[in-house]
């Protein structure tokens, strides 16, 4: 006698109940992402003016003044860095022969907050944001 074929697989049901449930857990996960590459952007400014600040410092040094650049490409042959310029424009305000200060600027350039900037001052001391940036030090 001849054994019944026995069919097994997922019905279209259970296909659709795995999908659904699948793209609510990837809707939560997306939601919490954009917050978290904020931080770590405005972390990544931060970082890149404490390189600022330490380069200003050497050529304060070498040449008795500090820079002044526009922008970040500006800044990267005058300072002799490397910075990228993909997410943040950097730039330092200009400071007359002299003068102990200087300010240098991280202005987020796409997407996330677009009116975030970050400044840092000369005296070494102080990281700010213009209060809309996710990320505060």
């Amino acid at each position: 006698m001849e054994e019944p074929l026995v069919l097994r697989g997922f019905t279209l049901l259970e296909l659709i109940v795995v999908l659904v449930i699948i793209g609510v857990l990837s809707s939560i996960g997306i939601a919490h992402f954009g917050p978290m590459r904020e931080q770590i952007l405005a972390k990544e400014a931060v970082v890149h003016l404490k390189f600022i600040q330490a380069a200003e410092r050497t050529v304060q040094l070498e040449r008795g003044d500090y820079v002044a650049c526009t922008d970040t490409a500006n800044c990267n042959s005058e300072l002799g860095l490397d910075l990228p310029s993909s997410n943040w424009d950097y730039a330092v305000g200009y400071s007359p022969p002299g003068d102990t200060t200087f300010d240098a600027t991280a202005d987020r350039l796409t997407g996330g907050w677009p009116n975030c900037i970050y400044n840092i001052d000369g005296t070494m001391t102080n990281t700010e944001n213009n209060g809309n940036c996710v990320y505060t030090e």
